[in-house]
């Protein structure tokens, strides 16, 4: 029988509006082991209160001696007329791919919240590296044998000058004698200042250029130095670098090039990023795998020893708002499921590794806002899937074409009350999965045709994507193959032709015809049996579930 989940508090999502990316991927990281040292303190009193006070406290003085070092702020007289931001600790126990405990680790932040356009900051955009980006690269650097290795920057973002006038508050617990009028006058960036990520980036963007790199134009986060066995490229994720080499001379090269302007810290041998792990297997293959976060997953919401199921959800199951609670006692019944924290959580899964569970998540996401009972089962049956897949990811072969692929798929007017289908696609390299979607469609069409016709046209604005990638990283072919199912779609999109029943159809929808012409988009049928993209499209049943994660990679590592 199915193990009731214990229903937790409901938290606030008001806080992560605007959230960095790199906190966004810290939020999902596996908890530690021991459950005591897996709780994250909320205030400076409760960690200096609790069993592991020494260790927080080294944690908190290593970071305000971080910051003196690196002439972060200087103590000053309040100013008279001048906004002060507030100052919080933020602590954290950081664990590696197992779960287990690596440090203790206290960060002073800036409540940004507080801060005023155009005059505390101005631009705060920043880019990092796509998460298909990272695929690719790993897909590129097992196909050929290449190393793969990892850096961090120590207090990245203490290393960009601040532009901008900023005072801030004296962080407790470190305030001298004689100081306890003073606040802090910001003279570089601290973490929490909205234009923080964005001058970062420009620091270490000008950096990496002046060690040679060139940033490519399809994915900003990426950066490629040297051509053929020379070359050595860097994925950007924030103050995370994922560097791919054939020659590991090479490599150690920028590295020390980068240890020259910041103080950082050699991972060696790439082995968990962003929350997942990247195993080796003895072929020279390698394992995108994310098995102690679905624990964790798993645990987090009191599943574990439930029983598993074979698929996400049940074939054929629709789920619409006719379940949603419109009364105060249905409201009252769901207010304390942690629903869209679930959502959260599956969807980290299902955007790094898990293609699987993509179309039921997306699904699924559609009620986050005021969920009923029927959508909370379909929430823990996808946990109970998960359960019983924990150990599976994406396999990249050694000596595999890396030149990408795609699959397309569509299904018409799936939705009972906007008459509107869903579409989603896969592209592979190196025999693996490394860019996927499934979403529900902006449109309504009049048959199948049409569906898998407008499928194939957003499909094909991934391939132009990702062709462009593979050009610039120096490998890849002028065109992109993309399959799909529906004779009758890749017919109009190969013959630009005025058609009656097409006429209709948005003009940006056509742009998979210009694309054929230019040679950009190959298109060919692909049987509806062999269609990786059909789970990406509708809940299946275990054998084409079975079938789809085949042609995608996915294996388990167990």
């Amino acid at each position: 029988e199915e193990v009731p989940v214990q229903e937790g508090p409901r938290h606030s999502d008001r806080e992560r509006r605007g959230v960095p990316p790199a906190r966004f991927i810290e939020m999902y990281l596996a908890a530690a082991a021991d459950d005591e040292a897996r709780h994250n303190p909320e205030t400076v009193r409760e960690a200096l209160d609790s069993s592991h006070r020494e260790k927080w406290q080294a944690a908190m003085n290593s970071e305000m001696e971080s910051l003196r070092e690196n002439g972060v702020y200087e103590i000053v007289d309040r100013p008279w007329g001048k906004k002060v931001v507030k100052s919080k600790w933020v602590l954290r126990v950081k664990t590696n791919e197992k779960g287990e405990v690596e440090k203790f680790k206290a960060r002073v932040v800036a409540k940004g919240f507080s801060q005023v356009e155009g005059v505390d900051f101005d631009q705060t955009f920043s880019p990092t590296v796509r998460f298909e980006g990272i695929r690719q690269m790993v897909a590129l650097g097992t196909s050929r044998g290449m190393k793969m290795h990892q850096m961090d920057v120590t207090t990245a973002f203490l290393y960009a000058p601040l532009e901008e006038e900023v005072y801030m508050e004296q962080p407790e617990g470190t305030i001298k004698v004689g100081d306890e009028g003073k606040v802090m006058r910001l003279l570089k960036c601290l973490y929490g200042l909205k234009q923080s990520p964005r001058q970062w980036n420009i620091l270490i963007d000008t950096v990496l250029k002046k060690l040679g790199f060139k940033r490519l134009l399809s994915d900003v986060g990426i950066y490629v130095k040297g051509e053929g066995v020379d070359a050595v490229y860097i994925a950007l994720y924030v103050d995370d670098l994922f560097i791919v080499g054939m020659k590991l001379i090479n490599i150690d090269s920028v590295k020390k090039g980068l240890c020259a302007e910041f103080k950082m810290k050699d991972l060696g041998e790439a082995r968990f990023l962003l929350g997942i792990e990247i195993r080796r297997q003895e072929t020279g293959d390698v394992l995108l795998v994310q098995e102690q976060y679905a624990r964790d997953v798993i645990r987090r919401f009191n599943m574990e020893g439930c029983k598993p199921v074979s698929t996400p959800l049940e074939f054929g199951c629709r789920l619409d708002s006719s379940s949603v609670p419109t009364t105060a006692a249905g409201k009252v019944e769901m207010v304390d499921v942690p629903y869209r924290s679930a959502i959260g959580s599956l969807m980290y899964l299902a955007t790094c590794t898990r293609p699987d569970i993509s179309a039921a998540v997306s699904e699924l996401s559609k009620f986050s806002q005021n969920p009923g009972v029927p959508h909370w089962e379909g929430v823990k049956r996808v946990l109970r899937y998960v359960s019983g897949t924990v150990g599976e990811g994406l396999l990249y072969k050694r000596g595999a074409q890396v030149e990408v692929m795609g699959y397309s798929d569509s299904g018409h007017a799936g939705e009972k009350e906007t008459s509107r289908g869903r579409t989603g696609y896969v592209f592979l390299s190196a025999g693996a999965a490394i860019s996927w979607r499934s979403s529900m469609m902006k449109v309504v069409t009049h048959s199948s045709c049409e569906s898998e016709y407008v499928g194939l046209s957003e499909s094909s604005n991934e391939a132009v994507y990702l062709q462009q990638l593979q050009e610039e990283l120096g490998i890849g072919k002028p065109s992109v193959l993309l399959l799909g199912d529906n004779e009758s779609s890749l017919k109009l999109a190969e013959n630009p032709v005025f058609h009656q029943k097409s006429k209709h159809i948005l003009i940006k929808y056509h742009s998979i015809r210009e694309r054929v012409e230019e040679g950009k988009i190959e298109l060919c049928k692909v049987d509806t049996g062999l269609n990786a993209a059909d789970m990406m499209t509708k809940n299946v049943g275990v054998a084409v579930l079975k079938m789809c994660k085949g042609l995608v990679g996915m294996v388990s590592s167990g």
